[in-house]
């Protein structure tokens, strides 16, 4: 029985952050801002659904020319909008179908969290996929994280990736 939920990207934060953010992002897991849930929602949707099919780069481009013709009626649209923009443009630079081009198989999963010493981790993985390479079947997952204040850098991804492989290991394999 966990004592405590958080969800991936905040544990991520937090794990560099001093006692000040650390106690700032438990209480934002305690208190949910419904605001900051909203930031990006659209570029991540789009990235998910281009990620179902990866051969189709139009989703991404029409994905742009949408979030470019919302308003900015609210204090941080523009921002969002911007950031949004810039993290389309970096998964299409990416060219996930150069990667993936022996095909691959997307997996949906009910349960999305791992639990570590009682504590609740909510990965919430973008997408679980399995695909094939040199003959040998394998899983992969993605996680987004989508910020211009605080980007991950290499340690925190690093951290991200490790457990997401506990997660595929405990889900999937």
């Amino acid at each position: 029985m966990s004592i405590f939920t958080i969800s991936i990207n905040q544990l991520v934060e937090a794990s560099l952050s001093t006692n000040k953010g650390k106690a700032r992002i438990v209480k934002q897991q305690l208190q949910v801002n419904r605001i900051l849930i909203m930031w990006y929602r659209l570029a991540k949707k789009r990235m998910k659904e281009y990620f179902f099919d990866v051969s189709n780069i139009t989703i991404l481009n029409d994905a742009i020319k949408e979030i470019k013709a919302l308003p900015e009626e609210k204090k941080n649209a523009a921002r969002d909008k911007q950031v949004s923009v810039e993290a389309i443009l970096k998964v299409k630079n990416m060219r996930f179908d150069n990667i993936l081009v022996e095909g691959y198989e997307v997996i949906k999963l009910k349960d999305t969290s791992i639990e570590i010493e009682d504590i609740r981790i909510s990965v919430n993985p973008d997408m679980v996929f399995r695909y094939r390479e040199d003959g040998v079947i394998k899983i992969g997952a993605l996680k987004f994280h989508v910020s211009k204040s605080k980007p991950f850098d290499l340690q925190q991804s690093k951290l991200v990736a490790n457990l997401l492989k506990v997660f595929l290991k405990e889900k999937v394999a």
